[in-house]
């Protein structure tokens, strides 16, 4: 299924800078959605603070992720980086129903088709990166 041009790490590591761009734009959309309300309360408050802090750790974490993925080979890593896929998916996937059923009671808009994009590529990258996870070689 991978060849020497596709291998698994390049469609890791492309999977995580794909959701990372995901990830930018919905918070682009989140801002154009306060800026067309005429509404920026949520990002001076102490949620918005913090949230930014958060949304900072997380970009950190997409930009360095698919480095390691490309750079390292140890066994040890390739099960982190399956584990935190997995475990970072799960989160964005329970932030995003948070969000819609708890917080905001909405219906379901363009946001969320980001968002579903977003988990679709958490579950494939998943998928792919306990196979690689998985390899004999070392």
């Amino acid at each position: 299924m991978f060849s020497n041009y596709k291998s698994k790490e390049a469609v890791i590591a492309q999977g995580w800078i794909l959701m990372f761009l995901i990830f930018v734009c919905t918070l682009m959309m989140e801002f154009l959605y306060a800026v067309i309300g005429n509404d920026l309360t949520i990002f001076t408050s102490q949620e918005g603070a913090t949230g930014l802090k958060v949304m900072t750790l997380l970009m950190l974490l997409h930009a360095f992720v698919p480095m390691l993925v490309v750079t390292f080979q140890q066994r040890w890593l390739r099960w982190a980086v399956a584990i935190l896929t997995m475990i970072f998916g799960l989160l964005m996937l329970g932030h995003e129903l948070f969000h819609i059923f708890v917080l905001e009671n909405r219906a379901f808009g363009l946001r969320d088709a980001l968002d579903i994009s977003h988990h679709c590529l958490a579950i494939w990258v998943s998928l792919i990166a306990v196979s690689w996870a998985k390899d004999a070689r070392a």
